[in-house]
């Protein structure tokens, strides 16, 4: 019973190290990718949604369609880094990483499709940048303290969206795309000068 406790000790502890470690699992990179679809999405948008206020479930269907893409680059490059780790204690990090994102990404997963059932899709552009903020905040003492200003940026941007836009302004091209171009840049330039730059990482 005495090695039960030791064990589950030994568990926990290495789970809070895990956690205060800094992740580096995310390339600046991957993170530069994720915006260059958000910002060809939202170019492409006029083309596929040319009513994005008459046609609210494709608009919806496309913009998660982008969301996963960008996703699976990222999901690829934590996949090789993790298969590339060379010890169990940063194959740790990875997986608390990994914990800390998964809660808000699965809540904004089920609230899009919940607002997408009952048609309210006007309101997601801004809560999509808000479920972003709060996987970010996750990370925080995972990353560079500066994450936390990208944080607080996505969660501005969805609240003013859901004050200030309506309709087919909420629905806009340039909302979703100005948004995630920005914030997924604004993450790209802190991975790489705070924990590429220095280290002469590609």
């Amino acid at each position: 019973m005495h090695l039960d406790d030791a064990l589950d000790q030994i568990a926990t502890i290495r789970g809070q190290i895990a956690r205060s470690e800094v992740y580096r699992g995310t390339r600046a990179g991957t993170m530069a990718a994720t915006a260059l679809i958000a910002n060809i999405a939202a170019w492409m948008q006029p083309a596929v949604v040319s009513r994005p206020d008459l046609q609210p479930n494709l608009y919806t269907a496309y913009w998660v369609a982008a969301a996963i893409l960008a996703f699976a680059v990222v999901g690829v490059q934590i996949s090789i880094t993790y298969i590339r780790c060379p010890h169990d204690h940063e194959r740790a990090t990875t997986r608390a990483a990994v914990a800390c994102v998964a809660p808000p990404l699965a809540a904004g997963a089920a609230v899009t499709a919940v607002f997408a059932l009952r048609g309210a899709h006007e309101w997601l552009p801004g809560l999509w940048p808000i479920f972003i903020s709060l996987a970010l905040f996750g990370l925080r003492t995972m990353l560079p303290r500066v994450i936390g200003i990208v944080a607080l940026a996505y969660a501005a941007a969805g609240a003013w969206i859901l004050l200030y836009l309506r309709g087919a302004d909420a629905l806009a091209p340039w909302v979703m795309g100005s948004v995630f171009t920005a914030g997924q840049s604004a993450g790209a330039i802190v991975l790489y000068w705070n924990l590429e730059r220095s280290r002469g990482e590609e």
